[in-house]
């Protein structure tokens, strides 16, 4: 699956660079990635989708925590859950119970506690049977966002609010916080009925048959973020500035000191413009990012 914040259409759009133009599409896609990878590091987190392995050390005086934040979020599933066993010198499941998985055994919190799992059924991250004086816990998961192509072709009526999938895998790649994106609109969900069919929150706008579409989940700031810092990275360029083409660790220098200098003079729209020097680089570090403690 390819990881991905924004799409080249995005940032084309912004620069005013025609869709049907893929001589700069290797650029342009390398700007974005090193957009995602410069507020990921200020957030000090992973934003895009990835998967990802984390350990923890919880002291045997904690042997009944059933509960862990996991540093990225959202979290769509956890793979692996398992805690050291020195004994055996290896990691082990914790979830061992017959019947038991780790999908009907932890529960992903959503909302306003991001990234906090917690085990259910009796189960703790302090395995009181092993011999350990702590416990070392290796969680393997899959987090972040994500603006990925799904699977098939998806059709629907103006008026409605029902989305329809030819070869279809809603019940697999959908979650609860995503959008599905088409040529003729955006739209939230409000359930899953299956594989092939979604209902909406509202009603579509334009009929639309047979058509490509994205899922979605990136937030407006995050996805603004990247857009502003890889298009202004490419004026820089264009104007022979400083850019990220330089190594530097501070993103806000960069969004404010440098990018701002080669707006007024580049063929940016106004409303880009705007946009560009309207726009909180520092805002989306503090909102989206994580401190370890």
């Amino acid at each position: 699956m390819k990881k991905t914040l924004v799409t080249i259409s995005d940032i084309k759009e912004v620069l005013g660079i025609d869709d049907v133009d893929t001589s700069q599409d290797h650029y342009l896609q390398n700007l974005i990635r090193r957009a995602s990878f410069r507020i990921s590091s200020a957030c000090n987190r992973q934003l895009e989708y990835s998967e990802l392995v984390e350990y923890f050390t919880v002291p045997e005086s904690d042997s009944a925590a059933d509960k862990l934040y996991l540093k990225n979020w959202p979290v769509f599933d956890i793979l692996q859950l398992q805690d050291f066993n020195s004994e055996t010198s290896s990691y082990e499941d914790i979830i061992t119970g017959a019947g038991d998985t780790i999908e009907n055994s932890v529960y992903i919190y959503e909302g306003r506690k991001p990234g906090l799992i917690r085990l259910l059924k009796s189960y703790s991250f302090g395995n009181s049977s092993r011999d350990n004086d702590s416990n070392c816990i290796r969680i393997k998961y899959r987090a972040g966002y994500r603006n990925i192509t799904g699977t098939g072709t998806v059709s629907g009526t103006a008026g409605t609010a029902e989305v329809t999938g030819t070869g279809t895998e809603f019940e697999t790649e959908f979650r609860t916080g995503d959008r599905i994106v088409t040529d003729t609109g955006e739209y939230t969900f409000t359930e899953i009925v299956s594989d092939t069919v979604l209902n909406l929150s509202g009603n579509i706008d334009s009929s639309f048959t047979d058509e490509s579409y994205r899922i979605c989940n990136v937030p407006g700031d995050i996805a603004e973020a990247v857009l502003m810092l890889s298009a202004g990275s490419y004026l820089m360029k264009k104007y022979e500035t400083y850019g990220m083409d330089m190594k530097t660790e501070n993103i806000l220098s960069v969004s404010y000191n440098n990018i701002q200098q080669v707006v007024e003079s580049s063929n940016l729209t106004p409303n880009v413009k705007m946009r560009m020097k309207e726009f909180d680089f520092g805002g989306v570090v503090e909102a989206y990012g994580r401190i370890n403690v």
